[in-house]
């Protein structure tokens, strides 16, 4: 029990129900009674939080005291991180939304699931773990990518493929967080040496230069972005085939450029067609599908019909929420797209009031300075000004 404590960190970090089931694993006492009676045993070198209840939280007193258990017994440590690592699994598996960090359970997975493969020895799925929790935040999940560059770069040589992909993630999430001016400088220094050691067709080279393309097509440049876009989307059929998911988004990205810079009903013909593909085999409901769908819904609102549009992005919205949670970056969109078509459908002042609910949120999952929520300021300026509000005091 000391040994699994250790393994978990110092405080009162890690929730009671993961630390009986990760005892089992170890053939310790894994009910919640016999695990506070250890737990009793210990006090003096343990710190708990609720005591007692279904939300209690352990965990050894101090990092001084975490360290000397851990190199004590090397190989009691390893097996202790792998039963953490596989009651995680079992308790908390990946889901398709964004993590509740609210809850201690989820938070824990997200934090320390990849330490603990690390420490076990399972680099990959250490990698592997951090791409498959997700925050609502952009700028938690770059925090974290950020703390593992910095961890495997004194590990590994320059240039090593997992350097290179980790790399790639933090100017990813950089991106996401809407600096995307420093994610095109990461990219720009990351993508020639990522090509070499990678390769083109490597699916995280692929990743970082449609990620180049589309910040190219940000900053203006959109002949150089579709090119970009249309090589990438040559080598994702080469490398995973026509009908992957990230084959399809390259279309997306096609059609987007097309879309903003070219013919809309153009982009629309092939939005309706990657749509189609993405329902047989994404399903109606994916995220990337979902995005198609709130793609096609703006088409029809700027050449046919704005209350059409309003109400496809309405039960966009609301199979978002369903599906990936109210603090997701896309459902936060859509309520973006609801408002501002409620807007052009002549209706200001219920656009300004679903603006003025929205901007608080998007404040406080992107960022004050997030272009999504630059654009929703600028929005409910707009609105105040076609309902007739005069915000002077």
């Amino acid at each position: 029990m000391l040994t699994l404590l250790a393994a978990g960190g110092a405080g009162p970090v890690v929730p009671l129900a993961l630390l009986c089931e990760a005892s089992q694993r170890l053939e310790g006492p894994h009910t919640p009674a016999r695990v506070r009676d250890e737990l009793v045993r210990l006090r003096g070198l343990v710190s708990r939080s609720e005591a007692g209840t279904e939300a209690e939280t352990v965990g050894l007193f101090h990092q001084t005291l975490v360290e000397h258990i851990l190199t004590r017994e090397p190989e009691e440590a390893i097996s202790a991180h792998w039963a953490l690592a596989e009651a995680i699994a079992a308790l908390a598996p990946p889901g398709t939304g964004v993590v509740d960090l609210v809850d201690p359970l989820q938070r824990y997975a997200f934090e320390r699931e990849a330490d603990h493969l690390w420490e076990a020895g399972d680099t990959e799925e250490a990698l592997n773990a951090l791409g498959n929790r997700i925050a609502a935040s952009p700028r938690d999940n770059l925090l974290r990518w950020k703390n593992w560059e910095h961890r495997i770069t004194h590990v590994y040589e320059p240039l090593h493929p997992d350097i290179l992909g980790t790399q790639i993630n933090v100017a990813y999430w950089t991106m996401q967080t809407g600096d995307r001016t420093e994610a095109l400088r990461l990219l720009s220094s990351l993508l020639p040496d990522a090509r070499l050691v990678l390769g083109d067709d490597s699916p995280q080279v692929l990743t970082a230069r449609s990620n180049y393309g589309y910040l190219r097509n940000e900053a203006g440049n959109h002949e150089e972005a579709l090119q970009i876009h249309q090589a990438v989307l040559q080598g994702r059929e080469r490398s995973l085939g026509r009908f992957h998911r990230d084959t399809l988004f390259s279309r997306n990205l096609i059609a987007g450029i097309e879309f903003e810079h070219g013919d809309i009903r153009q982009a629309l013909l092939m939005l309706h067609e990657l749509y189609s593909d993405q329902v047989s085999i994404l399903g109606p409901f994916h995220e990337d599908t979902l995005k198609s769908r709130s793609n096609i819904a703006s088409g029809i609102g700027l050449t046919e019909s704005p209350d059409e549009a309003l109400s496809i992005h309405k039960e966009v919205a609301q199979a978002r929420l369903d599906v990936l949670g109210a603090d997701h970056p896309d459902t936060l969109k859509s309520r973006m797209n609801v408002a501002f078509w409620t807007g052009e459908c002549g209706n200001a002042h219920e656009a300004l009031r679903l603006g003025l609910m929205l901007l608080p949120e998007l404040e406080r999952v992107l960022g004050t300075d997030h272009p999504d929520t630059l654009t929703t300021r600028g929005n409910i300026a707009g609105w105040t000004g076609s309902a007739g509000i005069n915000q002077r005091r």
